[in-house]
């Protein structure tokens, strides 16, 4: 059975409609992914979710170093997904980062992804940049497969541990005092500092 060619994009900047509807569409899956993984109530969930993305694009669309582009399939034109990135000059070297990269559902498991890190790679190299950057979460197994293929290898680690109520031990006979009450019930993460299919 012979492999499915890969399919030419075409990334082209976001116009300021695709821009608003992209953050609306953006704030919504943030909210959802953030009360799905338990890491979020779902009352608070929107509201948080609007808070992350002001603090991403305090100047929206011209947030200076991000960049936002439509992804269209370059033989019919049609908008198939969308990726943001950032591009600076930090630490006396360029620096690229992939902060988003959607493919519609209709549209997955056609190497539209693929062709986007593809093109994104090479924009980093004429930006002078010596590598790309991206955040992928743990059990995004098709993502992970995807960028190993392309050459991504793990650079740091978030983990994170369930924790619980502990309750409180009496003294056993003979000893004096206590032990104190463990943390109340919460879910706490421990994040590594960053290095954005």
């Amino acid at each position: 059975m012979r492999a499915r060619p890969e399919p030419r994009v075409r990334l082209r900047p976001m116009s300021e409609e695709e821009f608003r509807a992209a953050v609306v569409q953006g704030i919504a899956r943030h909210a959802a992914d953030r009360v799905r993984r338990g890491w979020w109530s779902a009352r608070a969930a929107r509201s948080a979710s609007r808070r992350d993305f002001a603090q991403l694009l305090p100047n929206g669309r011209k947030t200076p170093h991000r960049h936002f582009l439509a992804v269209t399939d370059a033989r019919t034109g049609a908008r198939v997904g969308e990726t943001w990135y950032l591009a600076e000059r930090k630490g006396g070297l360029p620096q690229f980062w992939i902060d988003w990269l959607w493919i519609d559902p209709e549209h997955r498991r056609r190497g539209y992804a693929r062709a986007v890190l593809r093109q994104l790679a090479e924009e980093a190299a004429r930006r002078g940049a010596s590598r790309v950057g991206l955040n992928v979460l743990a059990d995004n197994r098709p993502a992970l497969a995807l960028y190993a293929q392309l050459g991504y290898r793990p650079t740091a680690h978030h983990l994170a541990a369930p924790v619980g109520p502990t309750r409180s031990r009496r003294p056993s006979a003979g000893r004096r005092g206590s032990r104190a009450p463990g943390p109340p019930r919460s879910r706490r993460r421990a994040r590594a500092s960053r290095s954005r299919s």
